[in-house]
């Protein structure tokens, strides 16, 4: 345990210093050779650590990440009006970039073809992360529907960049509150000042974005009340999944359940689908990606079978059942995939899904 927490230690050290370097270097200048000068140890020694400079690169945008995440979650938590939680996420961005000039150095540098490479994708996460929860909040300001605000919160976005770069241009320290303040100002007055989205909102954009891993399946049940949402994927691909994991809970009934699954604690999003009124329960498995159980709000209490011995799970599913009245619906977490309850549950004429969750248990949800 001491060797493991010494070794996150140590990147914690490597990444310091690579922010460090890239707040008085241009980032073609920066090395792993200087990297291991700055910390005093040999580049095989880093290399223990991170395999590449762009491995340690993207190691920093991930870290960064992670502490906005967290920051993000605690400006949330504060609660307030929309439009007081799009100035602290202005703010914030801005104080981060103050904090660690490096952070600007990475996100303007000439990228060319790495645009699409690992510290490309990295980027352009950090970047949507910022623009989804700014769509939230400019949704909930009354801006326009999700296409507008999605618009409106890019050009804000850009806003705060321009801002930043122009600041890092001149060699100046710019105040975040203050600047924070200037920018929400003048795009406030020139988003009202439009009057809603020019040509309406255009449809079908959604599409099979949202759509779950998989379908559920059952038997008496129209449409799904389970799903899975994996959005690695997405991150992989450079975007953060904000949007499109609201989007598939917009399909969820309020009796449904939603499976999440991050490589990370999604931590503002936790905090703006309990205010939603969704039940949440989080999971962090032995290859540290998380679960978040999301629940609608009358969705029945999951009852977690997976601690069980066969054939007890089966055993206490139709206990339970026996004693189901007309409407009431149950639902359990199973230690396998439950086709043969399946067919036990149609003979007593009950409606039942399951869906997999690819780990050999499942979720199953039954109504009479």
């Amino acid at each position: 345990m001491e060797a493991k927490k010494k070794k996150g230690q140590r990147k914690e050290e490597i990444l310091e210093a690579v922010l460090g370097l890239l707040g008085e270097m241009p980032l073609s200048d920066l090395s792993t050779r200087k990297i291991a000068r700055r910390l005093g140890v040999t580049q095989p020694a880093l290399f223990r650590h991170f395999r590449s400079k762009e491995a340690l690169l993207v190691a920093v945008v991930g870290r960064a990440r992670e502490q906005m995440g967290r920051r993000l979650e605690g400006l949330l938590k504060e609660g307030g009006e929309p439009e007081e939680r799009l100035l602290g996420l202005l703010e914030l961005v801005l104080g981060m970039a103050r904090e660690r000039p490096g952070l600007p150095r990475l996100l303007f540098h000439d990228s060319g073809e790495d645009r699409e490479g690992p510290l490309g994708r990295a980027l352009a996460t950090l970047v949507s992360m910022q623009e989804n929860l700014a769509a939230l909040l400019c949704k909930e300001l009354g801006l326009g529907g999700a296409e507008r605000s999605r618009e409106a919160a890019r050009r804000l976005v850009a806003l705060v960049q321009g801002t930043v770069l122009q600041g890092f241009l001149r060699g100046v320290s710019l105040e975040p509150r203050e600047e924070a303040r200037g920018i929400l100002e003048l795009f406030l007055h020139g988003a009202r000042g439009m009057g809603g989205a020019r040509g309406g909102e255009r449809g079908g954009e959604r599409g099979g974005a949202t759509q779950v891993s998989e379908e559920a399946e059952g038997v008496g049940l129209e449409g799904s009340s389970l799903g899975v949402l994996d959005v690695r994927p997405l991150l992989a691909a450079g975007e953060d999944p904000l949007e499109r994991i609201l989007l598939a809970l917009e399909r969820l009934p309020k009796k449904g359940v939603l499976v999440l699954r991050a490589p990370f604690r999604p931590r503002p999003l936790l905090v703006l689908l309990e205010e939603k009124g969704y039940r949440l329960r989080v999971e962090q498995r032995g290859d540290g990606l998380f679960e978040v159980l999301i629940q609608g709000s009358e969705a029945p209490e999951i009852e977690d079978l997976r601690g069980l011995p066969a054939p007890e799970p089966l055993e206490r599913i139709l206990f339970l059942c026996s004693k189901l009245e007309h409407g009431q619906t149950l639902a359990f977490r199973t230690p396998r995939v439950p086709r043969l309850l399946l067919q036990r549950l149609e003979e007593k004429g009950l409606c039942a899904q399951f869906q997999s969750l690819g780990d050999d248990t499942a979720l199953i949800m039954i109504r009479s």
